[in-house]
């Protein structure tokens, strides 16, 4: 009976380190200007207490500096994981050096961390995202002159956002088919960003047959800009990460698809994978994203077509 008793608390405490007892994560964002963080924050922060362990959330309202400080102060707290949206994914290894020095797991939330630490990349395939969206144009504009709008190269979304547009827009902007009017790259991804870029640079839309948006609010500047909604429905735009205002845009035709990435799935995966490597489990799916001449563990979701033939099909997954 003693020896039954023994092995009980054995297992006891062998299923208690697997499911997280005492265990903290820290989840390190680059902002909350736009509400789908806090949704990804909430989705994980539930995903991970349901494994029992504790979650503390850490903004760095865009600022390098403090999210490096704030990855000290998780540390501090003892936590075993950080999960981070990085502020900048090119200059991140400062969080790296913290995380390697105090035996803490590193996983890369959406954006990718150009350091070959990290542990584990869980995002969308954004190089896909890029493809989709210039496909979608190039079926549609098979001549003309298009406008592009990116996000800032800090974000590697971004940088694969627009290999994939180039790689479907290249032949035919060689061959003159397409010609790029504009290539507009913001240091910021929010539409007061994008406005004050479309001021700058003056684009006229009265001669533009489509714009490339790489995210959906992108286009919405464009509408502030010419006080002319009317005028996008002849105009082929692009989108990604859609609320409930762009299915209404999608059904109106004044913009004309977009790519949705629901999050749920996106922070179910991150935590399934991040109990597995807590847990040194084996784990399927896993492919190898390069990262200098080093590579890392990854796992890509499948980015999601949406215009208004599917719409009312995906948009339960849409922001709110």
């Amino acid at each position: 009976m003693r020896k039954t008793g023994i092995l009980y608390l054995i297992l006891l405490f062998t299923t208690q380190l697997a499911t997280g007892q005492d265990l903290k994560v820290g989840l390190l964002f680059d902002q909350f200007a736009s509400v789908r963080w806090e949704v990804d924050a909430s989705q994980l922060t539930s995903e991970f207490k349901k494994n029992g362990i504790e979650v503390i959330v850490k903004v760095a309202h865009s600022s390098l500096e403090k999210q490096v400080s704030q990855a000290q102060e998780l540390a501090d707290e003892g936590v075993k994981v950080f999960v981070v949206i990085a502020v900048d994914g090119r200059k991140s290894s400062a969080i790296l050096d913290i995380a390697k020095s105090n035996d803490i797991l590193v996983v890369a939330y959406d954006r990718l961390i150009l350091d070959p630490r990290v542990d584990l990349y869980v995002s969308y395939n954004n190089l896909e995202v890029g493809r989709m969206q210039a496909q979608a144009m190039i079926d549609n504009v098979k001549k003309g002159n298009i406008l592009m709008m990116n996000g800032p190269v800090a974000d590697n979304n971004a940088v694969q956002f627009r290999k994939g547009h180039l790689e479907v827009l290249d032949p035919l902007v060689k061959s003159g088919q397409i010609t790029i009017v504009d290539d507009l790259v913001l240091d910021t991804w929010s539409d007061v960003s994008a406005l004050m870029k479309l001021y700058e640079v003056g684009p006229d839309f009265s001669k533009i047959d489509g714009m490339l948006s790489a995210i959906d609010w992108f286009n919405d500047a464009a509408m502030e800009y010419t006080g002319d909604s009317a005028m996008f429905t002849k105009i082929y735009m692009t989108g990604q990460d859609p609320s409930t205002a762009t299915a209404i845009k999608l059904k109106k035709d004044i913009q004309n698809m977009t790519v949705c990435k629901p999050i749920a799935p996106l922070a179910i995966k991150t935590v399934e994978l991040t109990m597995a490597k807590l847990n040194n489990q084996k784990t399927k799916g896993l492919q190898k994203t390069s990262v200098g001449s080093d590579s890392i563990d990854s796992y890509l979701l499948t980015p999601i077509y949406v215009d208004k033939n599917n719409v009312d099909e995906y948009q339960d997954e849409f922001l709110k």
